[in-house]
């Protein structure tokens, strides 16, 4: 729910640049909870590919790993 809130709150910012009007968006890729059990390493490899999942798939998303 932070990263749709996040996603939707980037993409109604308007950037003002030599007089044009330009939209930002944002892709998040969430990968799960770290805790004791889990290793740094892996969910952090695992939220680049959920990342790289919304980029491809056509940006501006959130995308959470399988």
């Amino acid at each position: 729910m932070v990263a749709e809130r996040l996603q939707q709150k980037v993409s109604e910012l308007a950037v003002m640049e030599a007089m044009l009007e330009h939209r930002l968006t944002v892709t998040i890729g969430i990968a799960g909870v770290l805790n004791e059990a889990t290793d740094l390493d892996a969910l952090i490899h695992r939220a680049n590919q959920a990342l790289y999942a919304g980029k491809y798939g056509g940006r501006n998303r959130e995308v959470v790993s399988q």
